[in-house]
Formats: C-alpha cells, sequence, structure tokens
C-alpha cells in the first residue's frame, strides 16, 4: 500500500567561495571562505548565488541533508520542497552531495566541494526558476530515489544551474541569487514522500499449511496473533 510522508533536512547550510579572481578559483573552490549551519528559523538571501563583476567572482551554495532511516519501505516518488523569499534571480538545480560525513558530522570547509563538481550527479531533469514567496518544489528522478533507499539518506547540494552546475563562467556583470527559509516548523525545508510500506503481520505457516495472503479471507497483514499467540 502507497503511503505519503514529509521529512524536513536535519541539517541545513550555506557555503561560500568567497570573492576570486578567476571563475575556476571559485566554481572549483577546496574550501568555502565562509559557511554557516543553520540551526533556528532564519531567512538567508542570498542561499545561492553564481555572480561576476570585473574580473571578480563567487558561488554560494546550499547544503541539506535528511535521514530517512524512519520510512519502513520503499520509496517511489520523492519531491524536495524550499521555500523562497526574498530574492529569485536564479535558475536552481538540486544535486548529489557527500558533505556532512553522510550525516555524521556537520558541514565542515572542506565539504564545499564534496558534490563531485567535474561530474556530478543531477537529482533533476534540470534547473528551474526560482520562486518567493511560495514553495520551490523540485521533482527528483530515479538517482535520487535510488540512493534514498539504498542509503537510507538524502544528502543534497542546491546550486546554480546556469553557470556553477554547468561549469560555464557567467557573462561580465552577472549575478543570480536565490533567498531561503531555514529551520522554520511552518514551512521546512523538506522531502515529499512516497513509499510502498513493508507488510507487516503473521508470518509461516499453521499445521503445516504455508499462509501466503490471507486466512479464511482476512489479509495477513491485518493478522497480529492467532489463538493468543502473536
Amino acid at each position: 500500500m502507497a503511503l505519503n510522508t514529509q521529512v524536513t533536512a536535519a541539517k541545513q547550510t550555506v557555503a561560500k567561495s568567497g570573492t576570486q579572481t578567476t571563475w575556476a578559483a571559485a566554481r572549483d573552490a577546496t574550501s568555502a571562505n565562509s559557511f554557516v549551519n543553520y540551526t533556528t528559523s532564519t531567512d538567508v538571501s542570498p542561499s545561492i548565488r553564481e555572480r561576476r563583476i570585473n574580473t571578480s567572482y563567487l558561488v554560494d551554495r546550499t547544503f541539506l541533508f535528511f535521514d530517512l532511516s524512519g520510512i519502513n519501505g520503499t520509496i517511489i516518488n520523492m519531491s524536495l520542497k524550499i521555500y523562497g523569499v526574498t530574492s529569485n534571480t536564479i535558475n536552481a538545480r538540486p544535486a548529489k552531495s557527500t558533505a556532512f560525513g553522510n550525516g555524521r558530522f556537520n558541514f565542515v570547509a572542506s565539504d564545499f566541494n564534496n558534490w563531485s563538481p567535474s561530474s556530478p550527479t543531477n537529482y533533476t531533469t534540470g534547473g528551474q526558476a526560482w520562486v518567493i514567496d511560495r514553495y520551490n518544489s523540485f521533482t527528483l528522478n530515479s538517482t535520487a530515489i535510488s540512493d534514498a533507499n539504498s542509503d537510507r539518506y538524502l544528502n543534497v547540494v542546491v546550486l546554480g544551474s546556469d553557470y556553477d552546475y554547468s561549469n560555464s563562467p557567467p557573462p561580465a556583470n552577472t549575478t543570480t541569487t536565490a533567498g531561503t527559509k531555514f529551520q522554520t516548523s511552518l514551512l521546512p525545508i523538506e522531502l515529499d514522500i512516497t513509499y510502498n510500506a513493508t507488510p507487516t503481520g503473521w508470518s509461516g505457516d499453521i499445521n503445516s499449511v504455508s499462509l501466503q495472503d490471507s486466512i479464511n479471507g482476512v489479509l495477513n497483514t491485518n493478522i497480529s496473533s492467532i489463538n493468543n499467540i502473536s
């Protein structure tokens, strides 16, 4: 039976390259110039950014970690929902990340390039325009769903699609930005998940007769005991 649930991002971070003199130095930085691990409700703009002003370049990225160990079943559909605020001049997309020690630690500066920038794994079919005062909803692809089922977590970076993800230097005097609402219980960053629940109930046999789907027309998933034996 398909069920629906929502899982809020357990870890939420914005990390910045800082101003660099070349696009490669900003985009491929092996360490963040600065970052914030958000733990209280905060509106942040920019939370995602691509910028070139003359010969100055920088990028900002949002990193998210979702613990999916509480889902008892197989995920079949997922959407990433991020509430937009303040600024919306960017096309953004989520990709696979290996930041946070895959959930064991908080973000550290060296996590900035922990998303395989030379060969990123896309978690959607492409980028989409950022919106504000409502949710940005990204339908996640089969790669993201497979990772979620096998790892029991989802580790995501959300970044600019036009220049950062594609590694295309921005034209002169370009700034694209997104604003995000972090760590709020009212409009949380979350995964909207549909999954097939793992069946529970009686298993085994009675008088050497194997139980398949039902006993006397009652589904075995609805049977917790027989003759007071669980």
